[in-house]
């Protein structure tokens, strides 16, 4: 040891007790002197480690050895106070040590050459590796935020300065980091707020200044693209700095680029409220404007006429042209109504080649039929489309309000009742709707009574469509649907009975039924044909209504110790939104419980996507009548994919319903769609059936599309 490692100990001994090695480097004999501390931080007794410079270099790790010696020469050549640097230094284990070594020259000849370089050696291994680690999480974080497709930024309300913003923001606004950077701007000087939306937004960010703590706020604006457009976004935005007031100073947010979802809210808006074909109103918002005629009327003291317009023998084009031709005629059809429809009054197509007029405001029953006579010259004149001329006719059946009904739903029967009736009579030509016409009547009171019957006799049962993963071919549910084994007519389908179930109110204990027995089928095939997928029931709006049907749904399920999980509730996207807000918390017990939600016959109702999101639905089921028409019919296709797109953007399942031809399959697989039903892989069968019907394509462990 070194003459002043062995006389200043004591100095060395507080030295060590505060963590620090010492070394003395002799640079005359250009021997290098170490203290205990120092060889044991390296893990070396006192005897196993050199004295020579040579061997302390090549103890130092090679990428930091040139450093190394720079900055000992910078010292000892007076151009620096002291040697300080950090380099990492090979331990007895071959592992390598983080060090911060610092010295100073402490004695020099008379020519100012240093004699004794004098310094301590701290180990700060643990620390560097934690700040490494700190560093790596870091640009993790800065790697997730900025590769996020989101906009993440910090605001100062104050400056109303941008404090900090992600990379996302650039691109999705169209510039450069590099043309941000030459100009100088920052997050908010690029957001050129659209004219109608600067209010909101001054307010909005006027009352983030009284913010609690843990609220977010929300709001959509737009925001101009490098390219002139402008983009709609939603920010979320909370409190993230606060100064001696308690008020917000700095606001964290999020925002999210929906202008492609707000364009496919308002498609789904429009397809909604309108016959995607024609453009014209569908029946949803005519009956719409039917309730607001009927209250006018009321007032005004005036008649109102419901027109049912059917086609005669439009099959024919379809079957003879196709239904592209035919579209096209419907498309020309729904051109002239409109010309003979005065503005005040409400044109609609509810479907296939049927059209509803409503007409306000009749002083009385003769103007009406001036009216009807204008409707029937507008098809004198043949429709001419590529050359192909078409002479066409129409029928029409037309009831008053409030002579004929004082409900929509009267109206709109009692004018297709004498709209069939002006078919008997032999086309071409209207009737006004008449009581007598009424021969559904004695038919509609005797299945009344039948169904009455039915009930009490229990003569219905249910029949199961498989659903079917459309990627992978598989069985992963089935659909139960209800069929009236009536002792003289057959096995009746439930749209010829379910409407009629529901007027009168006896859809509730037939929907009890339902359930019960869909649960005892599914343990059946559970036990039978090891079946653990999903049963789907149909609940109508009407037994939502009855307050008895949590506690109902309950009984069952505690009498059978059978899981919600395995029950799927169905119910119609009209039920739902004729009062959105009243099911949701309804909606939510279901789901709480454990019940997979499902709108069906989705698009043929009227949407929002306001409460769509709200509702607590696991999944969408597309209506046949969109899949009928999806390979040849773009406006079906068009909807279809919207739904899909939907479906995925809010994270729900989608089904598509009535899936017959290859063709409707493999166009649904390239859309995306999960999942689907349909006489292409079976149509419904009784329990018994589905058993067998199992255990056959378990057996070949494949479903193979009949």
């Amino acid at each position: 040891m070194s003459r002043y490692l062995q006389t200043d100990q004591h100095g060395i001994d507080h030295l060590e007790a505060a963590g620090f090695g010492v070394w003395e480097w002799d640079l005359v004999t250009h021997r290098v002197h170490y203290s205990k501390k120092w060889k044991s931080m390296l893990g070396y007794a006192c005897d196993e480690i050199g004295e020579t410079f040579a061997e302390f270099q090549d103890c130092v790790h090679p990428d930091d050895i040139a450093e190394l010696l720079a900055k000992l020469n910078q010292h000892l050549e007076g151009l620096t106070p002291i040697f300080a640097q950090t380099f990492r230094m090979r331990a007895k284990d071959q592992s390598y040590r983080w060090i911060v070594s610092q010295g100073s020259v402490m004695a020099r000849d008379e020519n100012g050459k240093p004699l004794r370089l004098l310094g301590t050696h701290t180990d700060i291994t643990e620390s560097k590796q934690a700040l490494i680690e700190l560093e790596t999480q870091k640009n993790f974080i800065n790697k997730v935020v900025n590769s996020a497709p989101i906009l993440v930024y910090i605001f100062d309300l104050e400056t109303q300065q941008n404090v900090y913003c992600n990379e996302t923001v650039f691109g999705i606004l169209g510039y450069t980091p590099a043309e941000i950077q030459a100009h100088g701007k920052n997050l908010f000087d690029l957001l050129n707020f659209h004219n109608d939306d600067l209010v909101k937004v001054q307010r909005h960010y006027t009352e983030l200044a009284q913010l609690p703590d843990g609220e977010v706020r929300t709001i959509d604006y737009r925001v101009e693209h490098k390219s002139g457009d402008y983009l709609m976004f939603r920010s979320h935005e909370t409190a993230f700095k606060r100064n001696e007031m308690g008020q917000v100073t700095q606001i964290l947010g999020t925002a999210v680029d929906i202008t492609e979802l707000q364009e496919s809210e308002v498609q789904l808006a429009f397809l909604a409220h309108h016959d995607p074909l024609t453009g014209l109103m569908n029946r949803t918002l005519l009956h719409s404007r039917l309730e607001h005629a009927m209250q006018l009327c009321k007032r005004e003291e005036t008649l109102v006429a419901v027109c049912f317009i059917d086609l005669d023998d439009f099959k024919y084009i379809n079957d003879r042209y196709g239904h592209a031709m035919g579209d096209r005629v419907l498309i020309e059809i729904a051109s002239r109504l409109k010309k003979r429809v005065r503005e005040e009054d409400s044109l609609s197509r509810i479907g296939g080649d049927e059209f509803v007029v409503v007409i306000e405001s009749l002083p009385d029953e003769q103007t009406a039929q001036i009216i009807f006579n204008d409707f029937l010259q507008v098809f004198e004149a043949p429709i001419v489309i590529d050359k192909t001329e078409f002479s066409l006719s129409i029928s029409m059946g037309i009831s008053f309000f409030p002579q004929h009904g004082t409900t929509i739903d009267r109206l709109n029967r009692n004018a297709d009742t004498a709209m069939y009736r002006a078919k008997q009579m032999g086309k071409n030509a209207f009737q006004v709707y008449k009581e007598s016409m009424s021969k559904d009547l004695v038919g509609r009171l005797e299945l009344e009574a039948d169904l009455k019957m039915a009930i009490t006799h229990n003569q219905f049962e249910l029949h199961y469509q498989p659903k079917v993963n459309l990627k992978s071919s598989k069985v992963v549910g089935f659909e139960a649907l209800i069929r009236w084994n009536h002792p003289t007519k057959g096995l009746i389908r439930p749209d010829h009975f379910i409407p009629l179930a529901e007027e009168l109110g006896c859809i509730v204990p037939i929907g009890e039924w339902v359930l019960e027995q869909a649960c005892r089928d599914l343990l059946t095939l559970q036990d039978d044909a090891h079946f653990y997928g999903t049963i789907a029931v149909n609940v109508s709006g009407v037994q939502l209504e009855n307050g008895e049907f949590i506690k109902t749904v309950e009984a069952i399920f505690d009498q059978l110790e059978i899981t919600p999980q395995d029950i799927e509730l169905e119910i119609t996207e009209s039920a739902i939104m004729n009062n959105p807000m009243r099911w949701i918390n309804l909606l939510a017990q279901l789901r709480f419980m454990g019940f997979k939600i499902s709108i069906d016959d989705f698009g043929t109702g009227y949407s929002s996507l306001s409460y769509l999101k709200k509702l607590p639905v696991n999944q969408l089921k597309i209506d046949k009548s969109f899949v009928d028409d999806l390979t040849f019919d773009e406006e079906d296709s068009v909807i279809v994919s919207a739904v899909i797109s939907l479906a995925s953007a809010m994270h729900m399942g989608c089904v598509a319903e009535g899936i017959e031809t290859q063709a409707q399959l493999a166009k649904l697989i390239e859309m995306g769609c999960e999942q689907g039903q349909g006489y292409l892989f079976s149509k419904p069968l009784p329990v018994q059936e589905v058993k067998a019907w199992l255990l056959d394509i378990n057996s070949v462990q494949n479903l193979t599309p009949i």
